[in-house]
């Protein structure tokens, strides 16, 4: 009986112990994996940039937003969350999200005007507004344009070579996509930045596009008087062909209908054939204005070729944010 009281006491004592022990150990785990999650976390947030740089230079650009956005996030005052900044804008453009890339570049150039580390910071403001004017550029957005460059011609006189180069070529090719050839011409005289072949071929091209004579849509239709004249003097022979076979073919069931007293078809025959008259002529007129279309969009196309859009990924700021 006194045996088996012992055992009950010393069981119960063990139990205590036990539960003692777990109560201490119950907090130190806790805290022993607060820590390590804090240190992970940490870890995790000073790796972020680089893996989100590294995904961005990859071309990985939809992984790359979201480890830009968790880098910002967790460091929204870290020296380098403002190239974050500029890096992410890029991969939204990348993405055709032009405008989030947009808000993002504004929001770049609003942190440098306000941060005590302007001065620092004054080519990252200058490259955001470079990418700003390329994103502005491909969606054609021309008086938006020329806002955005004259901001950068007034506050980013030393911009990077490569950079101006870039913004020239946008100016000109901008007039030449919208076949204003005396203004691109302008630009391209003005330029200092694109090379000089580039610009001597360029300059070759846009003066013989200048001097060239377009047809006469007037001469178009008063030739196609007789059917089919003016599409050939448009440039169109089997149209002007077709023209002159149709409305023959038209006058001649006219003339035979007439001949053999057969009246009202020849009545009918005559009607087809002056609404086909008329539109052989309206068709001559505009044969001639579509070829000059065409003509001044195929030398537009020639030209923009040697003159390639900037990429959406260039950046010459990394080397200012290796260290704090």
């Amino acid at each position: 009986m006194d045996q088996t009281l012992n055992r009950s006491d010393q069981h119960a004592r063990n139990d205590s112990l036990l539960g003692y022990s777990r109560m201490i150990k119950r907090p130190i785990f806790i805290l022993l994996f607060l820590l390590a999650a804090g240190v992970w976390q940490a870890a995790e947030a000073e790796c972020d940039l680089d893996y989100g740089l590294y995904l961005f230079r990859r071309g990985n650009y939809g992984a790359s937003i979201m480890e830009l956005e968790r880098y910002i996030y967790h460091n929204p005052d870290e020296h380098r969350t403002p190239y974050a900044r500029l890096v992410l804008a890029l991969a939204y453009a990348n993405e055709e999200r032009y405008g989030s890339a947009l808000l993002l570049l504004e929001e770049v150039q609003r942190s440098v005007e306000y941060s005590p580390f302007k001065e620092r910071y004054s080519r990252l403001s200058c490259e955001s507004s470079f990418h700003t004017l390329s994103i502005l550029f491909r969606q054609r957005r021309e008086n938006d344009f020329l806002v955005e460059r004259g901001r950068i011609d007034a506050l980013c006189p030393d911009i990077d070579s490569s950079l101006q180069r870039y913004t020239d070529s946008m100016a000109v090719s901008l007039s030449i996509y919208n076949l204003d050839w005396e203004n691109a011409l302008q630009e391209l005289d003005k330029s200092l930045a694109i090379p000089s072949d580039t610009a001597g071929l360029l300059r070759a091209e846009l003066e013989k596009t200048i001097g060239h004579r377009a047809k006469s849509p007037v001469l178009g239709g008063f030739l196609s008087i007789v059917p089919g004249i003016g599409h050939i003097y448009a440039g169109r022979p089997w149209d002007g062909l077709k023209s002159l076979l149709i409305n023959a073919t038209f006058v001649t069931l006219s003339v035979v209908c007439f001949t053999n007293d057969i009246d009202a078809a020849g009545w009918v025959f005559a009607g087809v054939e002056g609404v086909l008259y008329v539109a052989n002529i309206y068709g001559g007129v505009n044969a001639v204005l579509q070829e000059n279309a065409r003509w001044q969009v195929s030398r537009r196309n020639e030209m923009l070729k040697l003159l390639p859009a900037p990429p959406l990924n260039i950046i010459t700021v990394r080397e200012e944010f290796e260290s704090p």
